[in-house]
């Protein structure tokens, strides 16, 4: 039964791959100005071979070490003293699951800080984090607190376990519906900011043809902002973000430094795609289906694993708070192969969106290449990897579907 829940929730889970309002654009750097290039995708060198070797390692590894650390929590009985502990001093049970939650949420911060500085290195020997350990951590904790935004979700749920032992996973998906649309509004203005500035990009001939294009996509409403990124990495990226007043395009800084002007209409063009689309509010309409689903799996896994934990009294007691986590993970990283074939073909889309709203067929296939020249994109990567974590597809087939479309309108 537990099987056939989780088998439903991978399916609608891949739905939500577009609630993420952020759809990253694989944006890479030009050639310089008056130089011809090669519409011609490079062999992987050793170098980006092993860059890329070393990323998908760090990505399974991640996901197991996640897992331990749950598992040592139980096992070391941490969540019991927790529990114990805040029942002792204080008295409100909402008060000691958010606390608890934070507590939770404090040890698997720390625990993932070995494998997550590791990924922090081979960002920077290979050239790509600018940012140095101070501002490295820094960020890992902004995370965590943000993170405690959760808490009182986490109480709630817990409060609704206790006086709806059966349905309590529909209250909760009551309460979070709304939690969900107004994450995605205001994440660009409360969350976004804490990391970068933001600026409107400056009056010119790139704003000119950016606004003209917005305007011929049907594109009303949105502003465009350039995020200082460049303090944190060399890669370049554009993005689509929010909902209603808080809508936006945002082009890293790294991009505008980088690429031609050619380039950067025809990256934003594909960003106009998701936003044209509706990918984010399809996301979100998909996400909260599946987030029901997802609550209801939840309450058959942790009934059942919690038959391996007498110690834990059940769903209501805290201490079962990492045993859900435990659950939760598994079934994200079951569900992932679903959500990324889905999230390659709304790249697909917002692809074939850029294309024919620009007409730069050369310009798009340019940048790409060059993004396995510059940010080392797996020109081929395995099968597996891609079915199972491309979020995009594959270089060669995103240069293949541009130069094989219409022919430029300039």
């Amino acid at each position: 039964m537990v099987l056939r829940f989780a088998l439903i929730v991978a399916v609608l889970a891949a739905l939500s791959c577009a609630i993420d309002a952020q759809v990253a654009s694989e944006s890479p750097a030009s050639a310089k100005p008056g130089v011809r290039l090669e519409l011609t995708v490079p062999p992987a060198s050793p170098v980006v071979r092993r860059y890329n070797d070393t990323t998908y390692a760090l990505y399974f590894t991640n996901v197991a070490w996640s897992l331990l650390g749950l598992l040592v929590f139980i096992r070391l009985r941490f969540n019991l003293r927790l529990r114990d502990a805040l029942q002792q001093r204080f008295r409100r049970p909402m008060v000691r699951a958010a606390l608890f939650f934070a507590g939770l949420a404090l040890w698997t911060a720390i625990w993932a800080l070995p494998l997550g500085f590791i990924g922090y290195l081979t960002e920077r020997n290979y050239g790509f984090a600018t940012l140095g350990p101070g501002m490295w951590l820094t960020d890992r904790l902004k995370h965590y607190v943000i993170g405690l935004i959760e808490a009182p979700l986490v109480a709630a749920a817990y409060w609704l376990i206790a006086i709806r032992p059966k349905m309590w996973w529909l209250h909760v998906w009551f309460v979070l519906l709304p939690f969900m649309f107004v994450g995605a509004m205001v994440y660009p203005v409360l969350i976004d900011p804490m990391f970068n500035r933001f600026t409107p990009l400056a009056e010119g001939k790139l704003r000119t043809r950016i606004e003209l294009l917005a305007a011929q996509a049907g594109v009303r409403g949105a502003t465009i902002e350039v995020a200082d990124k460049s303090k944190r990495t060399t890669r370049l990226n554009a993005y689509v973000t929010g909902l209603g007043p808080t809508r936006r395009i945002v082009i890293w800084d790294t991009t505008l430094a980088t690429l031609s002007e050619d380039e950067i209409v025809a990256i934003v063009g594909h960003e106009m795609g998701h936003y044209v689309l509706r990918h984010v509010w399809w996301g979100l309409v998909a996400g909260a289906v599946m987030a029901l689903v997802l609550l209801r799996v939840l309450d058959v896994m942790v009934r059942r694993l919690l038959r391996r934990y007498p110690h834990i009294r059940g769903p209501f007691d805290l201490a079962s708070m990492p045993v859900a986590f435990f659950a939760i993970a598994i079934l994200l990283f079951v569900q992932q192969p679903i959500a990324a074939s889905f999230s390659r073909a709304q790249e697909r889309q917002a692809d074939a969106f850029g294309l024919r709203v620009t007409g730069l067929n050369k310009a798009t296939a340019a940048a790409f290449i060059r993004f396995v020249d510059r940010d080392f994109a797996d020109p081929d990567p395995p099968a597996f990897i891609v079915w199972w974590m491309y979020s995009h597809p594959p270089i060669r087939e995103r240069i293949a579907s541009a130069l094989n479309g219409s022919p430029e309108s300039q």
